[in-house]
């Protein structure tokens, strides 16, 4: 078996660096709204982009899985020649956009989010899990999610003298993003932007204030900062900017979509010359690490993005296949401390070669010369005037093996029944993957974002009962989505939200009793609705984020009531409850009664109805007027007691002592 090496000394370090980093980046609040529908979790910005060291929840894939990050920040840029700004100043090459300008104003009323089906309900022990959704529902939607936002470029380019505060070329943005819960198209997110020229450098302006002129050799561009990803840079201690990963661009030969090729820029996991021991591509996980067992691979994502349509100019808005025109890569300490001439190069030099960046095998991925961690592209040049517009789509795409076979091979790995070449050989087949979502996204785009949609997740209620877990979900026959119903599933995972869920129920009913349960165990669950056709819904959008755990029923009799701790005594620390201050529990007790608490002298503490059906109720000391009790002995009165069946049991009476 393989010894796993890992530096969690520098983990704190790192988060340090990335908090400083992150609160050097802050400018104004943003508002967000996250994409929910679909395998890929990610924030999208009222200003377009916000950043990870910031925000902390960018391109998380698969959903809802721990320490699935793998982005930092994500970027956009608008460059131009020959440019007079609204104070007359002409500059002869100027990039606009970026982290160079993170002011860009957001066009009030125009952040939207829509929803083909209202988000489920979930609702665990009574208690409802996350926030309402703050958008709307469209049913006639042609995606399942849709998240807009307008906005207008408004900053000053490095460039610029000091005292000209800028205020961007006049271009104005309209940005779409749209996801899928057709599981065969849940693994991208389409990107639209349609930018128009209107000469305004502010959404409230009644006339231009940039003087009329053509706009000469526009590019737009894009850049992204992956990591691949959160989990393994925490288990191997890499943070402070580097992100361990290779870059390269391929051409996607297209299978179902109609076209010769898909151009897209990729980033995989780079293997760490600095572990030494072992050969790390797929970060395996570290003995003792928080996310899954031994050996997992913890980095086996390829990510993406590339052109679905670019038009050819103005006046032909047909897709132009050479588009991207330049591919590059850069280092963020490029941008933040290069010339201004550093990100228009990477937005508008025409050149591709600069994208490759597969290096040989014994280069240091950490080391910034050799992986720089910003991936650009750019389209272009356009010559633009008053009132044009232009639209560019790209698709960002994930793939790999999944979720089970990181565990599987992983630990075959870590025992030595594959070898380092075997292992990499099977991690290398998620570029397959990647590039049959990529060609998925291409047709997606093709056929108007009109693709099969599978049905709603249906809203859950799950409860603890007695030596079981009771689950009731909607009836989704009653909504409008498209095929039939067929059958419902019941997943669970056990003792944690990230450890793997196992199908324990497939039929028509909406109510399902778990049986097979201990207790004290924590479970976690999640419904899904499949459709005639077989579509299944999400398996992310009803997981319950908290957990249920049985109970001991309630006993048949009173005569075994008691008190614990009896005495409580305050100092006794931890022989209480631990850290659980104040808690009292009253253990034994029938399914359904009166708890009634006096003094000694008779007086009446608290009133307690206790008819959950369990055999323990926890009273933390507060009396019915919201006081902590003092020192003292107190009885505790149970009565009106009834069994499961609903025959009456006799009373039964509990001396206790409190010492404060």
């Amino acid at each position: 078996m393989k010894t796993l090496i890992t530096k969690h000394s520098m983990i704190t370090v790192c988060i340090l660096c990335a908090l400083l980093a992150g609160a050097a980046l802050v400018v104004e609040a943003q508002e967000f709204r996250t994409h929910q529908v679909g395998n890929i979790r990610t924030m999208m910005f009222d200003n377009d982009w916000g950043h990870y060291e910031t925000y902390g929840e960018l391109f998380e894939w698969p959903a809802l899985e721990r320490f699935r990050t793998h982005g930092f920040s994500a970027l956009t840029w608008i460059t131009l020649d020959n440019f007079t700004d609204q104070h007359g100043d002409t500059h002869f090459r100027v990039a606009y956009g970026g982290q160079e300008d993170p002011h860009h104003i957001p066009i009030p009323g125009t952040f939207r989010h829509i929803v083909r089906h209202e988000p489920p309900e979930v609702i665990v022990d009574d208690l409802p899990q996350g926030g309402p959704f703050r958008g709307e529902v469209d049913p006639n939607l042609i995606a399942d999610e849709m998240i807009e936002t307008q906005y207008v470029h408004n900053g000053r380019p490095k460039d610029f003298p000091a005292d000209n505060p800028g205020g961007g070329p006049g271009i104005w943005v309209t940005k779409r993003t749209y996801t899928f819960n057709n599981p065969q198209y849940a693994d991208f997110i389409i990107f639209e932007y349609i930018y128009e020229v209107t000469r305004k450098t502010h959404y409230d302006l009644d006339e231009p204030d940039i003087p009329e002129q053509t706009l000469e050799n526009v590019h737009f561009g894009y850049n992204f900062g992956f990591q691949v990803t959160e989990a393994g840079m925490r288990a191997y201690g890499i943070g402070g900017g580097d992100t361990n990963v290779w870059g390269d661009y391929m051409n996607v030969p297209a299978i179902i979509s109609n076209r010769d090729s898909l151009t897209f820029t990729y980033v995989r996991n780079a293997s760490n010359p600095r572990v030494g021991e072992y050969d790390s591509f797929g970060d395996p996980s570290p003995s003792g690490f928080v996310v899954g067992p031994p050996g997992r691979f913890l980095s086996e994502s390829f990510v993406g993005f590339g052109p679905l349509h670019v038009d050819v100019s103005v006046a032909d808005q047909s897709n132009d296949p050479n588009q991207p025109r330049t591919i590059d890569r850069l280092s963020r300490r490029d941008i933040w401390f290069g010339d201004a001439y550093v990100p228009y190069d990477a937005v508008a030099s025409g050149e591709r070669e600069r994208g490759v960046h597969i290096t040989d095998p014994g280069a240091d991925p950490l080391d910034e010369d050799n992986s720089p961690n910003m991936e650009f592209q750019g389209y272009g040049p356009y010559t633009l005037q008053q009132g044009d517009q232009v639209r560019i789509v790209f698709a960002l795409v994930f793939g790999g093996i999944s979720q089970e076979k990181t565990i599987e091979y992983g630990q075959k790995w870590l025992n030595g029944e594959i070898s380092d070449a075997e292992k990499n050989d099977i991690l290398m087949t998620g570029l397959d993957s990647l590039a049959q979502n990529i060609d998925r996204a291409g047709f997606v785009w093709e056929q108007g974002l009109n693709v099969p949609s599978a049905p709603p997740s249906p809203n859950l209620t799950v409860s603890s009962g007695p030596d079981m877990t009771i689950l009731e979900w909607e009836d989704i026959t009653q909504r409008d989505f498209q095929g039939a119903l067929d059958h419902y599933r019941v997943y669970r995972a056990t003792g944690d939200f990230f450890a793997q869920y196992s199908l324990i129920y497939s039929g028509t009913e909406t109510y399902f009793e778990d049986n097979n349960v201990s207790r004290g165990v924590p479970y976690y669950y999640y419904v899904t609705a499949v459709n005639t056709d077989g579509l299944e819904s999400s398996r992310s959008q009803n997981r319950t984020l908290t957990s249920v755990t049985s109970f001991e029923p309630g006993m048949p009799t009173t005569a075994n009531v008691r008190v614990v701790p009896n005495p409580y005594n305050i100092t006794a620390g931890a022989l209480n409850f631990g850290e659980e201050r104040d808690r009292i529990l009253f253990v034994n007790l029938p399914p359904i009664a009166r708890l009634r608490i006096f003094t000694e002298s008779g007086e009446l503490v608290r009133t307690i109805n206790h008819d959950n059906l369990t055999a323990d109720y926890a009273w933390d000391q507060i009396t019915d007027y919201n006081q902590l009790v003092s020192t003292g002995v107190y009885v505790l009165v149970v009565d009106k007691a009834r069994d499961l069946d609903g025959n009456p049991l006799r009373d039964a009476i509990e001396k206790f002592v409190i010492i404060r």
